[in-house]
This record gives structure tokens, C-alpha cells and sequence, in this order.
């Protein structure tokens, strides 16, 4: 009877203490230079502290169309959670480290031998051409700022090359 009541008191408590993790609302949007969508650039919502943002912000990846959907950056997860915390963010557009393009996005096949190691990301010797001003690069220096409701939304960002 003991270990019955303490099963029922763990499964009771562990249930009470579940925490999924913060409140998450889904963000979108389309990015865009002089009117031309931003093709495999890379996008982040900074909490803002100052305005009581909570959370370590989220991350995206444009397509080929331009458009994003992002991605909380939750520590301790181990699958992806779209969305971000509400409140109000900076927001930096980047150039991706590692060059990356449609295929990227598309779904990989398994490989033929999975005990074989997979390939190695290999920096190119070319140089990347760079279409973002760097004003939108610095969570301390971009113009781009954005308050997200309880609810979420959609964000489209005209970027300028001249701004």
C-alpha cells in the first residue's frame, strides 16, 4: 500500500512540475533590400532587457522568397520551437557565416552507410559577396525593432542600402 501511494505522490508531482518551457507565439515574416526579397540570409530577435523582454531571443533563416519563420532559442531542448517570447526586440539581418542555398533547405537523404562519418563543412576560398549594410548587422546599431503581441505575427523588414 506504501508504494502505491508514494507511485501515485511521484506521478501527482512530476505531473504539477512539468514546465514546458516559456510561452512561445509564432513569428514570420519576408525580408527585403531596395524591394527585392533577401535570398538564405540570416535573422535574430534580440530580447530587448531595458523593455523587460525575457527569454534568449530567436532565430531564422530566409528562403528563397525571402521569407522566415523563427525559431526560439531555448537552451536544453532537443528539437526546434517555433516562435519567440513576447515583447520587444532588435532585430539583426546578417550575411550566414558558412555560404548556404536551396539546397539547403531541402530535405536530405538518408546516407547509403550510416556508419560512414558525414562530410565536412568546407569554407570557400571565394569571397562572399556582402549585400547587407552592416547598420543592420549590431543588435546595438540596427534600426530595426519590433514589438511582438501575445498573440504573434507577421514582420516584414524593408531593408535600404542606403539607409
Amino acid at each position: 500500500m506504501l508504494v502505491r501511494t508514494s507511485l501515485i505522490v511521484c506521478f501527482a508531482l512530476s505531473l504539477v512540475g512539468c514546465d514546458r518551457g516559456p510561452k512561445l507565439v509564432p513569428v514570420n515574416g519576408t525580408v527585403t533590400l531596395d524591394g527585392k526579397p533577401l535570398l538564405f540570409k540570416s535573422l535574430y530577435y534580440y530580447p530587448d532587457r531595458s523593455a523587460g523582454t525575457q527569454g534568449n531571443g530567436s532565430g531564422a533563416f530566409t528562403d528563397k522568397e525571402g521569407k522566415y519563420y523563427l525559431i526560439a532559442n531555448i537552451g536544453g531542448t532537443t528539437r526546434d520551437q517555433r516562435g519567440v517570447q513576447p515583447g520587444k526586440y532588435r532585430v539583426t539581418v546578417t550575411e550566414s557565416v558558412i555560404p548556404i542555398s536551396e539546397k539547403d533547405f531541402a530535405p536530405q537523404a538518408a546516407p547509403e552507410n550510416p556508419d560512414e562519418p558525414a562530410p565536412a563543412l568546407v569554407y570557400s576560398d571565394r569571397p562572399m559577396r556582402r549585400e547587407i549594410p552592416s547598420v543592420y548587422s549590431s543588435e546595438n546599431s540596427t534600426p530595426l525593432i519590433v514589438d511582438v503581441p501575445e498573440n504573434g505575427g507577421t514582420f516584414d523588414f524593408e531593408l535600404k542600402k542606403n539607409p
